[in-house]
């Protein structure tokens, strides 16, 4: 039997993260950045879908519709399960829980490894290994990643899988977007040279849409280094 990601979720939840669609989700401390994230990834995708609708006597159609339906479905799963699952969040004790040992850490032997558990006042627990405090959300996170602002918490050991295929989708997407654009342009540039309207605005379209997904390309790849540098 899989392992139900909002298993852990417990009835009270701590620090700054809350409970929705009546106990079966966990949001961060700002949830509401899910919905600038999908108008964000959303709007590429509609005036892409707009411009091939109007080139379905010049293109063949169904290819690329659904490419790029199949993957913005996909973003739309990612973000909700991402930004709705459990992070990974450990219950917090009680305050004199451990309290009385007067004791920051603890070191324990993991598979043959020396491991230090610091102990969290604000928890009320020493942190398993690769357990972080997340600043925004205030809980303490198994195997904490990052607070990720675009789904609004906490990217931990539960919820990460979803953050990845998120970020791999929408990846694909632009790159899909950008390739078949530009090869479009390029097959139809005898057209693109009439000075008629609607060709007119089918390229800039194009080329609005691919220079919107290259931004998002190249703020992805600065992300993913300051994370690798950090």
């Amino acid at each position: 039997m899989s392992e139900n990601p909002n298993h852990h979720i417990k009835a009270k939840i701590y620090g700054n993260n809350h409970l929705c669609c009546k106990n079966l989700g966990i949001t961060g401390k700002k949830f509401y950045h899910m919905i600038y994230a999908f108008v964000l990834y959303s709007l590429p995708y509609i005036t892409w879908l707009l411009i091939l609708i109007h080139e379905r006597s010049n293109i063949k159609i169904n290819f690329p519709i659904i490419i790029s339906s199949i993957l913005y479905f996909f973003q739309i799963y990612s973000e909700m399960m991402g930004g709705l699952s459990d992070p990974g969040i450990l219950p917090r004790q009680r305050k004199d829980f451990y309290y009385h040992t007067n004791r920051q850490s603890l070191k324990y032997v993991i598979n043959g490894h020396l491991c230090t558990l610091n102990y969290c006042y604000t928890c009320s627990l020493f942190r398993p290994p690769k357990t972080s405090q997340g600043s925004l959300c205030d809980n303490c996170v198994e195997r904490f990643d990052h607070h990720c602002l675009w789904l609004g918490t906490c990217i931990g050991q539960r919820n990460y899988k979803y953050f990845y295929f998120l970020t791999a989708s929408l990846n694909l997407s632009s790159v899909f977007q950008i390739g078949y654009s530009i090869s479009h342009i390029v097959l139809n540039a005898k057209k693109f040279k009439n000075n008629e309207n609607y060709n007119k605005i089918i390229l800039w379209g194009l080329v609005a849409v691919s220079l919107y997904d290259f931004l998002f390309l190249i703020f992805s790849l600065v992300n993913f280094l300051y994370y690798i540098h950090i």
